[in-house]
């Protein structure tokens, strides 16, 4: 298929490869906005200056900016993992379907972040493409609702596995007692046989 020329592409994989050196950095700058939000708005609570409480909303901004440039070409990993995981036909079924539509909607959602991220550098007109946060959102439900059911897929299945292992070994238990008790009778009445 074309998707998985592109997908298993060389050169995908290593510009991919490279991108995933970003996420750190992207969580450091989740973390500045998110102080730099609630220093604001602890500023403002506060009744400092606005001149103050002004320089930590640019921050919060500048950070949210810098992070939406971070996550440029990350769907592009969401799109390879559910390539990966459509073509491991070892997988259950139902984890198989949830791993691809949960990696389906983050892609959607990160796509559509670049559209907001291209409004923001002012590439595309900002009155364009208005219902661009909705689907934003749906896309992240989507992702979201499909890894909590993958999730809750997966523990019902360790679950089962869990309950099976036990039962073989509670029975591995009782053969292992059975038959030791048979090999002591037996010795017994052999020894006893073969005593002089």
């Amino acid at each position: 298929m074309v998707a998985d020329t592109i997908i298993y592409h060389p050169t995908v994989l290593k510009l991919l490869r490279f991108l995933d050196s970003s996420p750190k950095r992207e969580k450091s700058f989740r973390l500045v906005a998110y102080l730099s939000r609630f220093l604001a708005y602890y500023l403002q609570r506060r009744g400092f200056s606005h001149e103050l409480i002004k320089k930590f909303t640019d921050l919060k901004l500048h950070a949210t900016f810098i992070r939406k440039g971070l996550r440029f070409l990350k769907p592009l990993n969401h799109l390879q993992a559910a390539s990966q995981a459509y073509d491991n036909k070892l997988m259950d079924r139902v984890l198989l379907l949830l791993t691809v539509v949960r990696n389906l909607g983050y892609a959607g959602y990160l796509t559509l972040d670049t559209v907001t991220f291209f409004k923001m550098l002012g590439i595309v007109d900002k009155k364009k493409y208005s219902q661009v946060p909705i689907w934003l959102a749906r896309c992240w439900l989507v992702g979201l609702a499909a890894g909590v059911v993958h999730s809750l897929r997966t523990y019902s299945i360790n679950t089962a596995k869990l309950a099976h292992t036990e039962e073989k070994d509670a029975g591995a238990a009782l053969e292992h007692k059975t038959f030791h008790r048979q090999t002591e009778v037996g010795m017994g009445f052999v020894g006893y046989v073969y005593m002089p």
